[in-house]
Order: structure tokens, then sequence, then C-alpha cells
């Protein structure tokens, strides 16, 4: 059943083909401005807008009592985090934002209840040489003050960090994806969050032929060695 959907006008950035392919393509290659989206609109009426200051295109959100969290990424950036008043949804209004580094995107953000918030900190593959102090994983954020989020703690993870957060309020878990040492690409995470505030990593999950020295699963003649956890 199709709900509905909206395309908003908006300028199409061309990737330029890159040899190796993979996530160069979309987290640092150059894009050129080719032609124009038409805004298109089902079942949807678009009420209001905001450029988040040219903070990357909108990736997740989460939205609770008139606030809104959106976590960014894309080709017009990688800032960080941006929190929006949308008590009235026909003038969002920015409040606050908080950058990562460049060679990091927070473009994943979960409320996991009124007092905390998590956000990934994924690394850039492309730029990791040039931030090599960077570790991949999560930040956990004090939000008892919504506006201004008070940062608690870094919690690293292996590889370049946590991808696409799914929160189990009843049983207190948080499901993402990422690296593992001694697996084949990203993987599934479990964290205990009984504790908010400091998540404890206690299990993993994969598709068998993932794990080193484990044989493939799938018919490797149709997804090759690209079967993993997203």
């Amino acid at each position: 059943m199709d709900l509905g959907r909206l395309i908003l006008s908006r300028p199409y950035y061309k990737t330029d083909p890159i040899t190796g392919g993979g996530p160069a393509q979309y987290i640092s290659a150059e894009h050129k401005l080719s032609e124009s989206w038409k805004e298109q609109a089902h079942n949807v009426k678009l009420v209001g807008h905001s450029d988040l200051n040219g903070w990357g295109d909108a990736f997740q959100i989460q939205v609770s009592k008139g606030i809104c969290y959106v976590a960014a990424s894309g080709v017009n950036g990688h800032d960080g985090l941006t929190i929006l008043d949308v008590s009235d949804p026909s003038k969002p209004t920015i409040l606050n934002q908080i950058s990562d580094s460049p060679g990091a995107r927070t473009h994943k953000v979960l409320k996991i209840n009124d007092d905390i918030m998590i956000t990934n900190s994924e690394l850039r593959p492309n730029l990791r040489e040039k931030y090599p102090e960077l570790k991949g994983g999560m930040k956990v954020f004090d939000i008892s003050d919504p506006i201004n989020p008070k940062f608690l703690r870094y919690v690293e993870t292996d590889g370049m960090g946590i991808h696409r957060p799914i929160y189990d309020r009843e049983r207190q878990l948080m499901y993402s994806s990422g690296y593992r040492d001694g697996f084949d690409k990203k993987i599934l995470l479990i964290h205990d969050m009984k504790d908010p505030a400091n998540p404890a990593f206690i299990g993993q999950g994969w598709v068998e032929g993932q794990k080193d020295g484990e044989s493939y699963s799938w018919d490797n003649s149709i997804v090759q060695n690209e079967a993993w956890c997203h």
C-alpha cells in the first residue's frame, strides 16, 4: 500500500566514477551539479523545510516533544548532529548543532529515553590516514536538557564504528551493525542498555561465511563475497 511520498526540489549531484568502488563512492567522492530534481508529491504535503545550515542531507531523525534530532550525511556535508524546534512544523528552527570530526560521520541518532541519546561516530574510510587518532564507535549524551546535550562518554568498537542502531525497549538491548576483528564486513552487534549511560557489548551475530575460516553459506556466483549485515 502506497501511503505517500515526497521528493523535494533540490540539486542533484552525480557521483564521479571511482576505481575500486565500495564506500568511497558516497563517502568522499567529488560530485558535480548536473541537474535538479523536480518536487513530486503523492498523498503528502510539504509544510516546512530547513537546510540545516548546510550540515548535510537529513539521514536519521528522532522527534520527541517538539524537539527534532537530525543526524546527517551526504554529498552536502558530514558535519554532525542538528537539533531543531519543530513544535510548529511549518517553521523548523535550528536550536543547536554538534559537530563531529571531519574524519567521521554522525549520521545515526537513537534516543534511548528522555535522558540518554546515542549517536554513531563512523570513520570515513578514505580519511583514516589523515585522522589516525580517530576510533570507531558511538557517543553517549545526557539529554535531560534536550537542547543542550552533554557529552558523557565515547564507547569504542572494532573497525569503523556502529551503523543503523535500533533499540529494543522491552529487552533493553541495542542492535546495530559494525565490524569485529575476525569477521569479514559488518556483522550484528548487541549492546546491553540496562544502564543506558554505559552501553555494554554482550553479543554478536553473523551470516555463516563471514567469520574467518568459515565457508560461504550463500551462492557465491550471485553475491560473490558481499553477504553481510547492514
